[in-house]
């Protein structure tokens, strides 16, 4: 879910690469053509994803799928509830653009729907893959709060504290700490778009959004101090490659720094940098590979070309949802 005021903007095409500098330039010349109304039609396409996603994981496995799987029964339990509280949320964002700015106003992808492609060959894939979305839920609704309108506010408010009880209840479910961080890191809408995009299959029109390359991170247990290598897509000749940065995200700071190393291996960039100090507080660090130094923010990811991973600092802690 989210809403920004430079979402809705003429691109060729979404799911190819793009320069990143160009799109977000058009984002930022955008804003002030962009309303209301557009920031709720993408709302509603996340939460017709998040519906459809916890639909299929509560039809496709059954509760016994789920405690053969190591969960505990109430984690079918509440995702029949999550499933009823997305489906309220994408039929009330459809019922608000009809009653507030008229039945025309309403996207196809809001009005119909959208097709997905959720990977879930076992019940343990929809714990995954739903803490995923909640996470990115939650960042949405905090990158997009400065760029709605005061009445969607205290809407989107209202959404997003449910967003982050379902990531709480979800990290239980994967024996993590609840809430791992003191502030959760607010994304805006490419970053927010590049990590739904994965299961969007078809929809009624183009979603005039290019996403990033996603990031893979691989690490042991994420320690400060640990070796970690970030690797996205991307082609680069040695110059370009020598100024890319990697920036982790944690909470509302971050922290901007050169690889140890750096290398294209085929059509895959991958970097190693080391965990820095800075996050020792957090469970959860957000990461962008930039071309250039300079700080990554919701309003401005024109550096961005690869991103956002997750790095996880968790380790399994608690058992109270087993």
């Amino acid at each position: 879910m989210i809403g920004v005021k430079y979402l809705f903007v003429i691109l060729a095409t979404a799911y190819v690469s793009a320069a990143p500098v160009l799109v977000s330039d058009i984002y930022r010349r955008a804003a002030a053509a962009v309303s209301d109304v557009d920031v709720l039609n993408f709302a509603c396409l996340l939460e017709d994803l998040e519906n459809k996603f916890y639909k299929q994981c509560t039809t496709q496995f059954k509760k016994e799928d789920y405690t053969k799987a190591g969960f505990n029964a109430i984690v079918f339990d509440e995702f029949k509830l999550i499933n009823d509280h997305e489906n309220t949320h994408f039929l009330t964002l459809q019922s608000t653009i009809k009653s507030v700015f008229g039945a025309n106003k309403l996207q196809p992808e809001c009005a119909q729907g959208c097709e997905y492609n959720f990977p879930l060959k076992s019940a343990a894939d929809c714990v995954n893959i739903g803490a995923i979305l909640e996470r990115t839920g939650v960042s949405a609704y905090d990158g997009a709060i400065r760029f709605v309108e005061v009445d969607i506010k205290n809407a989107g408010a209202a959404i997003a504290t449910i967003e982050g009880r379902h990531a709480a209840f979800l990290n239980l479910a994967l024996k993590k700490l609840p809430v791992p961080n003191a502030f959760d890191t607010p994304l805006g809408i490419r970053p927010i778009f590049s990590l739904a995009a994965q299961f969007v299959k078809k929809c009624p029109r183009t979603i005039p959004i290019v996403p990033f390359p996603l990031i893979t991170v691989k690490s042991i247990n994420g320690d400060v101090g640990e070796d970690i290598t970030v690797s996205f897509a991307g082609n680069l000749n040695s110059a370009s490659l020598d100024k890319v940065r990697i920036t982790m995200v944690f909470g509302l700071a971050q922290k901007n720094f050169k690889p140890k190393t750096i290398k294209q291996n085929g059509n895959i960039i991958e970097a190693v940098v080391t965990v820095p100090d800075d996050v020792k507080k957090f469970g959860e660090v957000i990461i962008f590979a930039v071309g250039e130094d300079k700080p990554v923010s919701v309003a401005d990811d024109s550096a961005v070309i690869g991103g956002p991973g997750t790095l996880l600092r968790q380790k399994v802690v608690v058992d109270v949802v087993a």
